[in-house]
């Protein structure tokens, strides 16, 4: 399980460090889950860029971006979303840049949520790439 927790950081970017690298291979994207603040009533979307998804063009979107979009509303404390897609994946670079949007715009006011959580299961465990730090 590949589980990625992203906050409302500068500009939306998130640096996510891994432990190790993970080579090519199909995933599954299992499930989203957005902690939000309650401080802002309605509804909206968050999208969330990585890169290992969008260099595998799997996600198609009009804006180009190959974003996961997650809807959002906020009249509830916590948003939780099942998806079971399967997705191919580029190489996993154990540090990496993961961008949250808001309504197409990089994330500037981290006000609108806690945290994002994703969770993603990986076809192989014997796929990685252990390489010392």
């Amino acid at each position: 399980m590949l589980h990625l927790h992203l906050y409302g950081q500068t500009a939306g970017k998130n640096l996510i460090d891994l432990p190790h690298t993970i080579n090519a291979q199909n995933m599954i994207l299992r499930s989203a889950h957005v902690i939000h603040k309650n401080n802002t009533h309605g509804k909206y979307n968050i999208e969330v860029f990585l890169p290992f998804i969008n260099g595998a063009d799997e996600i198609i979107t009009n804006d180009k971006r190959g974003c996961i979009t997650i809807p959002i509303n906020q009249n509830e404390k916590n948003t939780h979303i099942e998806y079971n897609i399967r997705l191919g994946s580029n190489h996993i670079d154990r540090v990496f840049t993961a961008i949250v949007y808001e309504d197409g715009a990089p994330l500037v006011d981290q006000n609108d949520f806690q945290q994002i959580e994703l969770f993603f299961e990986y076809e192989t465990h014997t796929n990685f790439s252990h390489k010392p730090h």
